[in-house]
C-alpha cells in the first residue's frame, strides 16, 4: 500500500508539472527566461560563469523543487529568492519545464587535474565516489547520483537526484561545503547534509574533480 502510493505520487507529480507548463507557448517562456534567468544561467541554462550552477537538461522535478525551497525560503540565496517571489507557480513550472528541455553543452575534459603538480587526489574522489569509503561512513555517490553522475530517480521513496556530470566543479564544491555547514537544508531528509559531515574538504575537492573527468556526452537526458 505504501510503496504504490509513493509510486503513485511521484507519478502525479510528473503528469501535473508537464500539463501547467504545456499552458505556456514558448515564446512566452523564453521572454521570461531570458529578462528572468539569463545574465546569469544563460538563455539556454549552460551557465558561462562558476558562480552559477549549469541547469539545462536537469529533471524537470528537481528544477520546480529547487525553485519553490527559493521561493519559500527553505533554500537560501537572496538573488534567487528576490527573483522566486515576483514570479508565480505557473511561472516557475514553466521555467523549470523549459530548461529540462535544453540541451547539455560538452566541457573539455579538465586534463589539468592529472598534472603531477596538482594537489587533487583523483583515485581518491573515484573511492568516494564509487563506495570505497563506506567504511569512513561515506556511501557511494554513484549509487545516487548514477555512474557517470547522470543523476536518478528514487521510485520507491520518491527522491529525484540532480545530474552531477557538466556541472562546475567549484559550484558543486560550495554546494557539498553548504551542506556540511548546515547553510543548505532542503535535502529532504538530510542525506547531503550526513553524508557531508563525514567529509573533509580533501574528500570534497578530491570527488568533485573526478566527477569533472565524466565525458558529458555519455549523460542522457
Amino acid at each position: 500500500m505504501g510503496k504504490s502510493f509513493v509510486m503513485l505520487s511521484v507519478f502525479f507529480c510528473f503528469m501535473v508539472v508537464a500539463y501547467s507548463a504545456s499552458n505556456r507557448s514558448t515564446s512566452t517562456v523564453k521572454t521570461l527566461a531570458v529578462s528572468q534567468c539569463a545574465a546569469c544561467h544563460s538563455a539556454d541554462g549552460n551557465s558561462q560563469n562558476s558562480l552559477w550552477p549549469n541547469i539545462a537538461g536537469l529533471n524537470q522535478v528537481y528544477l520546480l523543487k529547487q525553485l519553490k525551497d527559493f521561493k519559500n525560503s527553505v533554500r537560501v540565496n537572496k538573488d534567487m529568492e528576490r527573483i522566486t517571489k515576483s514570479l508565480s507557480l505557473k511561472d516557475l513550472t514553466a521555467l523549470s519545464y523549459f530548461f529540462s528541455q535544453q540541451k547539455i553543452r560538452s566541457f573539455v575534459k579538465p586534463t589539468k587535474l592529472f598534472a603531477k603538480n596538482d594537489n587533487i587526489d583523483l583515485s581518491l574522489g573515484e573511492d568516494i565516489y564509487t563506495g570505497k569509503r563506506i567504511k569512513y561512513g561515506i556511501p557511494a555517490c554513484a549509487s545516487c547520483h548514477g555512474d557517470k553522475g547522470q543523476g536518478g530517480l528514487d521510485r520507491k521513496r520518491g527522491y529525484i537526484y540532480p545530474r552531477l556530470t557538466n556541472q562546475h566543479k567549484s559550484y558543486s564544491i560550495k554546494q557539498l561545503k553548504l551542506f556540511r555547514a548546515l547553510l543548505r537544508s532542503n535535502d529532504s531528509p538530510a542525506m547531503m547534509r550526513n553524508i557531508a559531515l563525514m567529509m573533509d574538504d580533501e574528500d570534497i575537492e578530491s570527488v568533485m574533480a573526478y566527477v569533472a573527468t565524466f565525458d558529458s556526452e555519455e549523460v542522457k537526458k
